[in-house]
């Protein structure tokens, strides 16, 4: 099941949750997830100038939106916290589209998930990308990697250099989650432990150190977009 289906899947089941009450709960052996989101998801989108620009692409990405929900998401994203409508709307479009599925997802299943956040360079949506399937392959005679040839055959848009030391981390955390489960149990001397999300909404961080953090996935934000109003 690819991860768009999984958050489509959870949500669906948050969906209930916050509908009926009650808690339509899955096995905890269903599967086991990883969550990764970008400190920086969205960029400013074209196009969107005023305020009522940002209402009314609202409307056209949901045709069943009431006025009471739109002014509802607009109250959640104050214009004053943007430099301007078209980060407002980016922020919109990246919180429905990323972080409130990834809260549905850590939620379905009960916290048991591994939380990351990623702040590498600009860490706009799949910079990630770059790092997990950084090689030192590659077709030309340049010693440098960067992000347009990170990995062998596959072409990431970008071109900051990718740290060598950070991304084997990754690596390790990816490949250690791939082949047991669990991103700790290989190369644990290596890295940090990465604790799972937990009653204490704990994440990891990808950067030049590495660190955990509390993380606010359950904001305001996501939570409003799991309600599901815009139907």
């Amino acid at each position: 099941m690819s991860t768009t289906s999984q958050s489509r899947l959870f949500q669906r089941i948050m969906m209930l949750n916050l509908a009926t009450g009650k808690e339509f709960k899955t096995s905890p052996r269903l599967l086991d997830v990883m969550a990764t989101t970008c400190l920086n998801n969205g960029s400013p989108t074209s196009g969107i100038n005023t305020t009522a620009d940002v209402e009314n692409e609202l409307r056209i990405l949901f045709s069943s939106i009431t006025d009471d929900v739109v002014n509802k998401i607009m109250d959640l994203y104050p214009e004053f916290n943007y430099s301007s409508p078209g980060y407002t709307f980016a922020d919109m479009r990246q919180s429905f589209d990323l972080t409130a599925h990834s809260y549905a997802v850590t939620r379905a299943l009960n916290n048991n998930t591994w939380n990351a956040m990623v702040a590498l360079e600009q860490a706009t949506h799949g910079t990630e990308q770059s790092y997990y399937w950084y090689s030192t392959y590659s077709l030309s005679n340049s010693s440098s990697s960067n992000a347009a040839d990170a990995g062998a055959g596959v072409a990431i848009s970008g071109s900051s250099s990718v740290s060598s030391f950070v991304a084997r981390k990754m690596q390790k955390y990816l490949l250690s989650f791939v082949l047991t489960g669990n991103p700790n149990k290989k190369w644990a001397n290596d890295k940090i432990y990465w604790p799972k999300y937990g009653g204490n909404a704990t994440e990891l961080v990808f950067n030049s150190t590495m660190y955990t953090q509390e993380d606010d996935l359950a904001n305001a934000k996501s939570l409003y977009w799991n309600e599901a109003l815009w139907y």
